[in-house]
């Protein structure tokens, strides 16, 4: 009979209550079942969905906008 053994740990993002853990082993391997509490159960969110595409942006002019080039004198040799 082997006596190996073996170590695992994990994270849950939530602590089990107590006999929320139920584990059984079965031809060689451990199965374990943990219940979340229900503080930690997530409400369903229900978001509609229209038909067509998205409204098309309306064009934005560039005039406005600062110049994103820098001038010679601002890049290279300080002297």
């Amino acid at each position: 009979m082997r006596t190996d053994s073996f170590y695992r740990s994990i994270f849950l993002p939530f602590e089990p209550e107590e006999g929320a853990v139920e584990t059984h082993f079965d031809r060689g391997v451990l199965h374990l079942t943990i219940e979340k509490p229900a503080k930690a159960v997530k409400t369903a969110k229900t978001i509609d969905i229209g038909p067509g595409a998205p409204p098309s942006p309306s064009p934005v002019s560039n005039a406005a906008a600062p110049s994103q080039a820098a001038s010679p004198a601002a890049v290279g040799d300080p002297n």
